[in-house]
């Protein structure tokens, strides 16, 4: 039973990974036929490069800054929608508005796919088959 699951973490993350560490250790322009290896001169060079200080510091500073930015921008809006006031109740629905309308949107999908008139039927009597209850059938699974 694991080996679908397996089969495929093997192919779309170890497999990639490993051609990518692979690749990584040679010299390769990536469209002559032979990749000519060169080992850990890619990485040395790469830690030469007064570039990469800089941009390890660029990095690390929009990392904070973003992360202190939406922390305060997030205090800010609960702070705002604290307390009992017509204009609270406003910003509440403003902010929570788009958890809800996500939520409607996969109902509205579900239903489009699952639904006696969705995709699913429509493939299953296309092929001569009944149409299968999936959101309809109050009596719930039948299971063997």
């Amino acid at each position: 039973m694991v080996a679908p699951a397996t089969v495929l973490y093997v192919v779309m993350l170890i497999i990639p990974a490993g051609l990518a560490l692979y690749l990584s250790l040679t010299d390769w322009d990536g469209f002559s036929a032979d990749p000519a290896f060169v080992g850990a001169a890619n990485y040395v060079k790469l830690l030469d490069d007064p570039e990469l200080q800089r941009a390890a510091l660029v990095t690390l500073l929009v990392a904070a800054a973003g992360t202190a930015g939406l922390g305060l921008l997030g205090l800010g809006f609960a702070l705002l929608v604290n307390g009992a006031s017509k204009a609270n109740t406003f910003f509440r629905i403003v902010l929570f508005h788009p958890h809800v309308l996500s939520a409607l949107v996969v109902g509205f999908l579900w239903s489009a796919i699952l639904g006696t008139t969705g995709a699913v039927d429509n493939l299953v009597t296309t092929w001569g088959g009944q149409v299968i209850p999936f959101l309809s059938d109050r009596s719930g699974p039948r299971l063997p």
